[in-house]
């Protein structure tokens, strides 16, 4: 069933503890109904579910995983295998083969690089619930197709997260111990020392869950948690600032459960299947708008069923779900669907040269004044219509011109970083 999307605001939720410019946005005068599409990639070689992956390049790299060889065979085994797909040829190819057996793994790149922290070395399901996590950490170069060994994680971690940012990776959530025991801890890799250091902990500790970076927030959504005597699923939304090694609570879900596919496209996070804490599948497709704190139900997985453990990459601008699990239970598959997100829900009011517009964007001849904003250092970003960044700007003050040389052909959006590194997704016209 398709829900109507909601109204956008343009207010600034009470609950963020920071200053920022949120330029203002209209709503188009005719709605749009598009929710997305979805299409068919190269069917994976190989049925497997809880792995996760990462996009390098024009190419999908996905990892570890519970492995079933065959529909006929119940066996399982942590997988050690890496698919990756090339999207120009739509083939699936084996690279070699991770220094162990996981799944459950946390996964994500980072300047070319391949990194998978923790999971499970032990098989389901004849060591259900897995009683811990490992602490291995092991980098994959796709020029050399070989592996390395890290310097190891400070503590046990399985069905966690990785996020990277600013040249280094976060890793966090997931479970250490027997009982689906999760945990709130976060630790910060740097790939240039191979050292760790533990940050500061979110408020609410959960395993299974996923999240995504938007702007300079590393957003936290969904997942299990088992804070007495029944495992339950984590409504919160939390967000982190790596500059500020701060927590700032985000809402919640309006349909909390874990095991879901997650993936920032155009500066919105989508949501994909997922799986509750009374193992009841999910097959819905859930934004979440950071700039104004709304979620919107957009389309529905084509699975009947619903899905999770699925990996979930964004490539192109264009997520990608491979493998997972349907029907409940061990049912590892080997899909490859592609989901198109919808268009811009938005429109944007113009700025006449010579006059204040929106969140106090000024026209200039060959260019346009940023004003009103919070003392202290900002950064300006300029974003093509997808939310790829195309040049960024530091500044010190209240505003700032952005000449036409510093937003290049294709822009159309701006975003604007407040002083504590914190933002809003802001628009603005740039033409």
């Amino acid at each position: 069933m398709q829900v109507p999307l909601p109204a956008l605001s343009t207010s600034i939720p009470r609950r963020l503890a920071f200053s920022t410019c949120l330029l203002a946005l209209a709503v188009p005068a005719a709605a749009q109904t598009t929710v997305g599409s979805w299409s068919k990639g190269a069917s994976l070689p190989v049925l497997q579910s809880e792995w996760d992956g990462a996009a390098i390049g024009d190419s999908l790299f996905v990892v570890g995983g519970e492995q079933k060889r065959t529909p006929q065979t119940d066996a399982s085994k942590p997988a050690d295998e890496l698919w990756i797909y090339d999207a120009k040829t739509d083939k699936w190819t084996q690279g070699a083969n991770m220094p162990g057996g996981r799944n459950h793994p946390a996964v994500v790149s980072l300047d070319g690089l391949l990194y998978v922290f923790g999971g499970y070395p032990l098989s389901c399901c004849d060591n259900y619930p897995w009683p811990y996590g490992s602490e291995t950490a092991w980098q994959y170069n796709p020029k050399t197709n070989a592996w390395k060994v890290l310097t190891p994680m400070p503590r046990k971690m399985g069905a966690g997260m990785a996020a990277a940012f600013d040249g280094k990776i976060y890793v966090m959530a997931g479970t250490d111990s027997g009982q689906f025991h999760s945990i709130a801890a976060v630790h910060e890799y740097d790939p240039a020392a191979d050292s760790w250091r533990a940050r500061a902990s979110m408020a609410n500790a959960r395993e299974h869950v996923k999240g995504a970076v938007v702007d300079s927030l590393i957003y936290v959504i969904g997942g299990h948690s088992k804070p007495g005597a029944q495992k339950v699923n984590q409504a919160s939304v939390e967000a982190y600032s790596p500059r500020s090694d701060k927590w700032y609570d985000k809402g919640v879900m309006p349909t909390p459960r874990g095991g879901i596919g997650a993936a920032n496209v155009g500066g919105r996070i989508y949501v994909f299947g997922g799986e509750g804490a009374n193992f009841q599948l999910f097959g819905q497709v859930d934004r979440y708008d950071p700039a104004t704190g709304q979620w919107a139900r957009i389309n529905e997985m084509p699975y009947t069923g619903g899905i999770h453990g699925h990996a979930t990459m964004v490539l192109n601008g264009k997520v990608h779900m491979v493998g997972g699990s349907n029907p409940a239970g061990f049912n590892p598959r080997n899909y490859h669907d592609i989901f198109t997100p919808p268009g811009p829900v938005v429109a944007l009011r113009p700025v006449r040269p010579g006059a204040v517009g929106p969140g106090g964007v000024r026209a200039l001849d060959g260019g346009l004044r940023i004003e009103g904003l919070t003392p202290g250092r900002h950064r300006i970003i300029v974003l093509d219509p997808m939310g790829r960044k195309l040049h960024s700007k530091d500044f010190d003050g209240t505003g700032t011109d952005l000449l036409d040389a510093e937003s290049p052909k294709g822009a159309r959006f701006l975003r604007i970083e407040g002083p504590e590194g914190l933002s809003n997704r802001s628009l603005a016209p740039l033409r």
